[in-house]
């Protein structure tokens, strides 16, 4: 296999067309863990990002149950329940969750990092004088 460089909107298209012998793509992603925008049988684009076409009732039938779970713990194995679907039956590789550690100053006022990146609340911020 030789590696392409292309432009994003190209790789996007490419990969909303199923076009590809593989793929690497990197996300920022949600903090609660919820892979069913990967991965749901409904979450082909533009619905979702499932552009490998993964479909699986038991994981559409765990990730509807993971979202109502309140229990951390239960819904912590149910959500390793979902990744092991994925793992035995997809040929696809995640290679890491990343963890941000984020300190800001008392004087930055309105600053909310979260699971879409540390720059998402900019635009409200303000520096107290």
């Amino acid at each position: 296999m030789t590696p392409v460089e292309m432009p994003f909107t190209t790789l996007l298209d490419a990969a909303n067309a199923q076009s590809f012998d593989a793929l690497l793509l990197d996300f920022i992603w949600f903090v609660d863990g919820d892979q069913g925008s990967l991965f749901r049988c409904d979450a082909m684009p533009p619905n979702g990002f499932n552009q490998t076409g993964y479909c699986n009732e038991e994981f559409d039938r765990l990730n509807d149950e993971q979202l109502l779970e309140l229990d951390v713990d239960a819904r912590d194995q149910l959500l390793i329940d979902q990744s092991n679907i994925v793992n035995d039956e997809l040929g696809i590789g995640i290679l890491f969750f990343d963890q941000a550690i984020v300190a800001s100053s008392p004087r930055l006022h309105n600053y909310v990092p979260n699971g879409y990146g540390i720059l998402a609340s900019m635009p409200w911020v303000w520096v107290e004088e």
